[in-house]
């Protein structure tokens, strides 16, 4: 998993490809992009294709903030998502039944591999969202 710079736009995509060459063959990554540059129509598709190429992954995170990044889009068999729970906010176990229900869908087409990041701001209550996401997942993503 790495993640990108908030500055790190479409005009780093030469970057980002020479990088990608580079790797190992096998070397699995899941990269998370920010900046809004990479989700505009064409440079998402442009975007896609090369991790698709590359059999790289690229992270989807579920915020409130932005709902570029939730693009749902599938790159290879595996999926990596980034939820940030909102300080345990009353729509946070909706929105956790929505994935499980989701990544189910996607097990039953081929998917392989879930990896799923709990981010939530530094509060006394982070310990309630890993509680509640096991029992949503019911062991699933565990």
């Amino acid at each position: 998993f790495i993640q990108s710079g908030d500055n790190f736009s479409m005009k780093n995509f030469a970057d980002l490809e020479a990088y990608l060459l580079s790797m190992p063959e096998d070397f699995k990554l899941n990269i998370e992009l920010r900046h809004e540059s990479w989700f505009e129509p064409e440079a998402f598709k442009r975007l896609t294709d090369l991790l698709e190429d590359f059999d790289m992954g690229l992270i989807i995170t579920d915020t409130n903030l932005r709902r570029d990044v939730k693009h749902m889009h599938l790159t290879n068999s595996r999926v990596h998502i980034r939820f940030n729970g909102n300080n345990n906010h009353p729509t946070y176990r909706m929105r956790l039944e929505q994935w499980k229900e989701r990544i189910l869908d996607w097990k039953s087409k081929g998917l392989k591999e879930v990896y799923f990041a709990l981010h939530q701001p530094d509060d006394g209550r982070f310990y309630e969202s890993v509680s509640v996401g096991k029992e949503v997942f019911g062991g699933l993503l565990v």
